[in-house]
């Protein structure tokens, strides 16, 4: 551990797995640990996402059945053929938005799924490309982490029907899903609380304290 903590004075994204072998040894070298809350991820049961069952997802669900209802849709396992279809989706996206975002991150995603070994979906509607999530598979095949998540928002309800759709997609093996961090983003960390986390995985900032 001192060897990791040795030439800087500010560390971020510790996790709970290294803080807290090495709490008191971190602490003896005057190493000052916050929680970050802001990089914290989202853990949910992949059930829980899958069924959208009981009263606190009521909203949710009523929304996947008024966009099941509202339009003509499907879904195929994203491959190399599909690529420039989700790039389409993500070039709407980015144009809706009006800015960048995590635009450049997720096109190098998209180009490179298959080298990085990640997997996904792609969401149609009148036969027309509306959406698509991509990940990876974590911790040894219990938990799957989803990247990233993009949709043409004038489909009304078309993430909460990705969130569920991608949910239910995945092999029953999969406990929880991991959706990432909100960044400190308000709305995002609402959107994100809504559904409910299970738990998170924690990260940690260190920084070495005055002397």
């Amino acid at each position: 551990m001192t060897s990791l903590f040795d030439t800087h004075d500010y560390w971020k994204n510790i996790p709970e797995s290294v803080l807290e072998p090495n709490r008191e040894s971190l602490a003896e070298m005057g190493v000052e640990i916050t929680e970050d809350r802001n990089n914290f991820d989202y853990l949910y049961l992949r059930t829980d996402l899958a069924e959208l069952a009981g009263k606190k997802y009521h909203k949710k669900r009523n929304l996947v059945n008024q966009f099941l209802s509202a339009y003509d849709h499907q879904e195929w396992p994203l491959t190399t053929d599909l690529i420039p279809d989700a790039l389409g989706v993500l070039d709407r996206w980015r144009a809706d938005k009006d800015s960048d975002g995590d635009y450049a991150a997720a096109r190098e995603a998209l180009d490179l799924f298959r080298p990085l070994g990640l997997e996904g979906r792609l969401y149609f509607i009148n036969d027309k490309p509306a959406g698509w999530c991509l990940g990876e598979s974590l911790a040894q095949g219990k938990m799957f982490a989803v990247h990233f998540e993009k949709g043409i928002g004038e489909y009304k309800g078309i993430y909460q029907y990705m969130n569920q759709a991608f949910a239910a997609s995945l092999p029953e093996y999969y406990i929880h899903i991991n959706r990432e961090q909100d960044l400190g983003d308000e709305g995002l960390r609402q959107a994100k609380e809504t559904y409910r986390p299970s738990g998170f995985v924690k990260k940690y900032v260190g920084r070495m304290g005055a002397n």
